[in-house]
């Protein structure tokens, strides 16, 4: 029980510092003032992804960062060139599905944790219901060697009627054998007296 305990513990705390490494992430420059004007909540609606080519190119240059023909070198905010505003882009969409991805992965820790507690309850639950039924087959058990000692002594009971019987009979058998003798000799006596 302790061990699923320990796991989900486990599970938690990898989930926070996932949280933790998230938050941690550098934002490339430039990124900050563009989740400032609030384009970056665009995002939310399309599973955290934010289209930063299309939502942060600046006046006069198409989605995606590149200048027309016609463009003048420098004219990005900052003095970036197209190439280094492409990286931008490129980082910041990359810190959105990472960021994405690391949420995914929180959610299934936490779920996989909470189901780890949910198993270890049922294991408490299963251990009561063997404790219980463990008490119960003790006391079955004890109530069979009860009877085991009761059936014995019956039958050492049933062993002495049997020779109180047998010595019975042996002794009623004596005592009509001696009324037969006994009855035999008064009539031998009679028929001797009456001859006389």
């Amino acid at each position: 029980m302790a061990d699923a305990a320990a796991v989900a513990k486990q599970f938690q705390d990898a989930a926070q510092a996932a949280k933790r490494a998230t938050d941690a992430t550098p934002v490339p420059a430039g990124a900050a003032a563009h989740s400032a004007t609030g384009a970056g909540k665009a995002g939310g609606a399309t599973g955290g992804i934010t289209d930063w080519g299309a939502a942060s190119s600046p006046a006069g240059v198409p989605a995606g960062g590149r200048r027309g023909a016609g463009a003048v070198p420098g004219g990005l905010p900052g003095g970036r060139t197209a190439a280094e505003e492409d990286q931008i882009m490129a980082q910041m969409r990359h810190v959105d599905l990472t960021t994405a991805l690391m949420g995914e992965r929180e959610g299934e820790i936490d779920a996989l944790a909470s189901d780890v507690v949910q198993v270890n309850a049922i294991m408490k639950d299963l251990a009561g219901l063997v404790e219980e039924q463990g008490k119960a087959i003790d006391d079955l058990e004890a109530n069979v060697g009860d009877a085991v000692v009761s059936t014995e002594t019956g039958v050492g009971h049933l062993t002495q009627a049997a020779k109180y019987a047998a010595r019975y009979r042996k002794c009623l058998i004596v005592f009509v054998v001696l009324l037969l003798l006994i009855a035999g000799g008064l009539t031998a006596y009679f028929l001797i007296s009456n001859r006389k």
